[in-house]
């Protein structure tokens, strides 16, 4: 599943009605890479570790929320493509005023 939207608009929020293993944060990521979730300058390494955490998870077959804007075609491509592999699925969900997280739940975590 990847969460699309500006930052504010509730993709974390939505994210985290899912168990925190299942969730890959973008901002998580940067605090991993540099211990400050807010260093943009962390950016381009943070999301190399969720690509490659994103891979190693759908080549096991787990289901995984991406929690980062993906804003443009560019940032939703890598995760998108991940679940191109034969028996995978992707979905997506825009976060904002709108959206329905009860309805986005996964009725299984396979």
């Amino acid at each position: 599943m990847v969460l699309i939207g500006a930052s504010g608009a509730g993709k974390s929020t939505l994210a985290g009605t899912w168990p925190a293993s299942q969730v890959l944060s973008l901002d998580a990521m940067r605090e991993a890479v540099s211990d400050d979730a807010g260093d943009q300058e962390a950016t381009a390494d943070a999301v190399d570790a969720l690509h490659l955490v994103l891979e190693r998870r759908m080549a096991r077959r787990r289901f995984t929320v991406v929690d980062a804007t993906n804003v443009t075609r560019a940032a939703r491509e890598p995760p998108c493509s991940s679940s191109r592999t034969p028996g995978h699925r992707a979905s997506s969900s825009r976060a904002g005023p709108q959206a329905a997280p009860a309805a986005l739940r996964p009725s299984t975590t396979t």
